[in-house]
């Protein structure tokens, strides 16, 4: 598993941990496929990611739009928390990937996640 990508506990419940905080969009699109592989393997449906200080291209929007949408095909549903974005980054993230949540810390994002799971 990448140095990036995690399985983590909080409260008993499994979360997978996406650290993209400062990585260039192009870099976090290619570790998408992990992400996704990483939820199925494990069958966990809840991720958190902290993309503070990084933007997003086209290629990570796509990304993003397709891990979920194949992790809900396999799983039945997926819950997503962001950690560090705000004000238009947050409109153009709901816009790609509806029902995500988010966190302004990571423990925000953990508890809402673990609400879900």
């Amino acid at each position: 598993m990448s140095e990036f990508i995690q399985i983590i506990e909080h409260k008993g419940k499994k979360v997978i941990f996406f650290n993209c905080a400062g990585m260039d969009p192009d870099v976090a699109a290619g570790l998408f496929p992990e992400v996704t592989r990483t939820a199925i393997e494990h069958r966990i449906n809840l991720v958190c990611s902290d993309v503070s200080n990084s933007s997003a291209n086209d290629a990570l929007k796509a990304a993003a739009a397709e891990s979920v949408k194949a992790v809900t095909q396999s799983l039945g549903s997926i819950h997503t928390a962001l950690v560090g974005l705000k004000g238009i980054q947050r409109i153009i993230a709901q816009a790609v990937v509806k029902d995500q949540y988010f966190a302004k810390t990571r423990e925000e994002a953990l508890e809402y996640l673990v609400g879900k799971g």
